[in-house]
């Protein structure tokens, strides 16, 4: 397979061929113009000499005999340098007088004629000049232009090769950094140079996203270790339990009870694989979350209802405040799931005789949930961290529960394109408010 050319021999190739192209054009331009120029000013120069014979004829020769006119045209004749020519007719139109005799084989002639009034009798006279100067000059000129343009060139070819090096020099420090860069040292940056022109703005881009992936690593990387430290640990206890159960030979009552510790951890492994599953595919957008319009008053007095049978068992109070309809575009399976974990979540840290109360209401053009507690609140330092993925509150360690709940909640009110909030004082509650559009936009 061919090697294409390089960045840097393509340029200079453009470089020298506009060039080129420039110089030949220029120097046609010149050599025309510059011909031009001399046959003008050769025209000029004829003219001026034809005027000034035609005025010796006249002051010379008064009278219309040829043979005078003859003479009078070879006294001038003798004043002409080398390459000029001068001929004479009379009033019939026969030539009277030619100098030098040969003129009319002399070459390239550049002439002008003039009309010579003698007693009352018209005598042509035509001056001329040889262009063999003009040629002469133009083709030096020519020849110099041709010598100079490969000249110039192989200069102008050098110069551009030697830019073009020290304009790719940067993308070649930012390539080798690029091949230098792995998995392992994400923390690494390509080189900005100081330039401040595209190359510098390419760098900074090519930067911001090497960040932008080791961040994305850098969650995946935790993540992974997170949730397998979830799963280690439940599936440790079934291990565990099962072995020691058939060591011997027991009872009924134990065998249940072995297998209830084994269903327990193994609701819990399904509960958390579901919400890995569901954060994962929050990560992937809202593709696969077909939007219509659904109810958010009807959707928490559900949830409220069957939440009310744990709150009852821990005597707390659930209440749901949504009497008027609050319609909204939403995906209903993961606005449900949104509702079950805010309200799960406040029973989650509220004590016994407290109340939670959950509400849904318009307003500004959106629709507004707001779940409200008596529980033991979050501390200042803790707030900023209630949406991280495995994060748990350290006050109450008791709590249970994966740490996924309210990151998930987040992630599900990230793909409706809303936001979520909240306000909580330690030993009075939380407040937690979620804002989403009550209208599809573009």
């Amino acid at each position: 397979m061919k090697r294409p050319f390089s960045v840097r021999a393509r340029l200079t190739l453009w470089y020298t061929a506009v060039l080129g192209v420039s110089l030949a054009l220029f120097a046609v331009a010149i050599w025309l113009a510059l011909r031009q120029a001399m046959l003008l000013e050769l025209d000029h120069e004829l003219d001026n000499r034809a005027a000034g014979f035609a005025r010796f004829l006249a002051a010379e020769a008064s009278t219309d005999k040829t043979a005078l006119v003859a003479a009078e045209a070879s006294e001038y004749a003798a004043g002409l340098f080398p390459g000029q020519s001068v001929r004479v007719w009379d009033y019939h139109g026969r030539l009277i007088y030619a100098w030098p005799p040969e003129a009319a084989a002399a070459g390239s002639m550049r002439s002008v004629r003039r009309q010579v009034l003698l007693g009352g009798r018209v005598y042509p006279v035509e001056l001329a000049t040889a262009l063999k100067p003009v040629h002469s000059t133009l083709r030096k000129l020519a020849l110099a232009i041709v010598a100079a343009i490969p000249l110039v060139l192989l200069l102008a070819a050098a110069g551009g090769w030697w830019m073009s090096r020290r304009a790719m020099a940067p993308v070649d420090a930012m390539t080798r950094q690029a091949h230098a860069l792995g998995i392992r040292n994400l923390r690494a940056r390509l080189p900005v140079p100081a330039s401040g022109d595209e190359l510098a703005r390419l760098a900074e881009a090519w930067n911001g996203v090497l960040g932008r992936l080791q961040q994305a690593v850098g969650r995946l990387t935790r993540f992974t270790a997170d949730a397998s430290h979830e799963l280690r640990n439940p599936v440790a206890i079934i291990r565990t339990t099962a072995e020691l159960t058939l060591r011997r030979t027991r009872s009924e009552a134990e065998y249940r009870q072995a297998l209830s510790q084994i269903e327990d951890q193994s609701r819990h492994i399904t509960c958390l694989i579901d919400d890995l599953l569901a954060l994962a595919r929050s990560d992937h957008g809202p593709d696969h979350a077909p939007f219509e319009i659904v109810d958010l008053s009807a959707i928490i007095r559900d949830v409220c209802d069957e939440a009310r049978p744990s709150a009852e068992r821990k005597q707390i109070s659930l209440s749901a405040a949504a009497a008027s309809p609050v319609p909204l575009p939403a995906n209903l399976p993961m606005l449900r799931r949104l509702a079950v974990l805010l309200v799960d979540n406040a029973l989650k840290y509220t004590g016994s005789g407290g109340e939670v109360t959950v509400s849904a209401a318009p307003r500004q053009g959106r629709a507004i949930l707001e779940v409200s507690d008596t529980g033991c609140g979050i501390s200042a330092e803790e707030l900023p961290h209630i949406f991280e993925r495995f994060w748990r509150a350290r006050r109450v360690p008791a709590a249970g529960g994966a740490g996924l709940g309210l990151a998930l909640a987040k992630a599900i009110v990230d793909l409706h394109k809303g936001g979520i909030g909240v306000r909580s004082e330690v030993d009075r509650g939380s407040v937690f408010e979620v804002s989403l559009p009550a209208q599809l936009s573009g």
